[in-house]
């Protein structure tokens, strides 16, 4: 069974919401430069057996996950290009 939010919409939203609205990302975090360019996160939760309380343990995977993200440095040169390079990420 896969659940996405394009099958799933309001499960999507809630949790969508719930992680915005909750102040628990704090989305100035993706900032590369500010207004200038900035981290797209894409979180995929995979569902393998719902016998209840799905929406707890989605919302509990999704902020692991998220504690879990570590980003590479990176900065943005005058032509709005993304340079840096960190432990073998390169941009």
């Amino acid at each position: 069974m896969e659940s996405t939010p394009a099958s799933d919409p309001l499960r999507g939203a809630q949790l969508g919401a719930a992680l915005r609205g909750g102040r628990v990302v704090d989305l100035r975090g993706l900032a590369i430069a500010q207004g200038r360019a900035a981290w797209l996160a894409y979180l995929d939760l995979y569902v393998l057996d719902a016998d209840g309380g799905l929406y707890d343990a989605a919302l509990l995977a999704a902020l692991a996950a998220l504690a879990a993200l570590r980003l590479p440095s990176v900065a943005v040169d005058e032509a709005g290009k993304a340079r840096g390079v960190l432990q073998g990420w390169h941009c």
